[in-house]
């Protein structure tokens, strides 16, 4: 398995630097401490793991010496020299595979994952690509499967931070370091999709950052440039979280089929749901036409739907976000049930 990669940053290229890395991380007791919470919060059944940003392959060694039952352990990282030492220490093995990748592209495997863990190794990339790598974890996952994220994250106050960087042996920082907050990636691993988001350990600059899988839709970004008068038919509503199950059980095989009777020649339906805690955004995409064409479907057929849903969930556990006509460029997601 390869992939054509950029320029690893300077520091992981370096072999002295890596090795002094190494071996400052490795007399951290807040390291071994957030590696044993780490373990905690992966299920008991552990088959297939990935892990992101493996380095020297110590964290897969630390999850299978926990659950013995894994079959298949898939370590990506761009390093040089930490990829000679990951295969070096796994040579021969034939549960552990060692892939050249960097993180900062697309990831080049294939799920279900039992869980995807990393250490150490997010914080480095742009804000925008954790964000993108968290929805592709998501994807990734099996209904259940787990992402555990032991994660160099920003302290409250700059003076807080900086007293973290001396005691971790790095007065001044690491250039390379993109931090964010623990509750600004909270945020952004529900709004990829994931559930029971928390953080489950903490000491001062490093987290443990978890969230679960779920069941149903799987979802893969597709772009669509739609161009006016070319547009959408764009709906979007909220279902209160304590009330969602029985949307899902009552009304969402009925919608899609409804969907269907009614638009048969739409060339597109789409639906994603995200997670806002005490509430869950529903977004469908009803194909598109121009917007004349639009204008002369009869919205009643919309109001009918919307009155079921009321029906089912209740009045106080629905509301209207939008629906409308939408042209420009969308970012949305196939349906694929899983």
């Amino acid at each position: 398995m390869s992939t054509a990669l950029p320029t690893p940053p300077p520091t992981w290229r370096d072999e002295t630097k890596v090795a002094e890395y190494l071996g400052r991380i490795g007399r951290l007791e807040a390291r071994a401490e957030g590696e044993r919470e780490l373990v905690a919060a992966l299920p008991p059944d552990v088959r297939r793991v990935l892990d992101l940003g493996c380095g020297d392959g110590r964290l897969i060694d630390v999850v299978r010496a926990a659950r013995p039952g894994v079959e298949h352990a898939i370590g990506l990282d761009v390093s040089p020299p930490m990829l000679a030492r990951a295969r070096a220490n796994h040579a021969g093995d034939p549960v552990v595979e060692i892939v050249e990748h960097d993180l900062r592209s697309p990831l080049p495997v294939t799920g279900p994952f039992d869980a995807v863990v990393s250490g150490f190794a997010i914080h480095h990339l742009p804000h925008e690509r954790k964000r993108a790598l968290f929805a592709e974890v998501v994807d990734l996952l099996r209904p259940g499967g787990v992402f555990v994220n032991l994660e160099v994250v920003r302290c409250a106050t700059d003076t807080l931070h900086t007293e973290f960087e001396t005691l971790i042996g790095r007065p001044g920082g690491d250039p390379e370091d993109v931090l964010a907050g623990v509750d600004e990636q909270l945020g952004w691993m529900r709004d990829a999709g994931l559930a029971d988001v928390d953080c489950q350990w903490r000491w001062r600059g490093f987290a443990v950052l978890t969230g679960r899988g779920v069941g149903g839709w799987r979802n893969t970004k597709q772009l669509h440039r739609l161009e006016p008068p070319v547009a959408v038919e764009l709906l979007v509503f909220e279902v209160r979280t304590d009330a969602f199950a029985a949307w899902q059980m009552a009304e969402h095989e009925h919608w899609t089929l409804a969907l269907a009777d009614r638009f048969p020649a739409m060339l597109d339906k789409q639906t994603w749901v995200q997670d806002l805690g005490e509430w869950q955004r529903v977004s469908v995409v009803i194909g598109w036409r121009s917007v004349e064409e639009w204008q002369a479907i009869d919205t009643g057929w919309l109001d009918e739907q919307e009155a079921r849903l009321v029906a089912a969930v209740g009045a106080d556990a629905y509301r209207l976000v939008h629906a409308g006509h939408e042209s420009g460029v969308h970012w949305y997601r196939t349906s694929e049930y899983r």
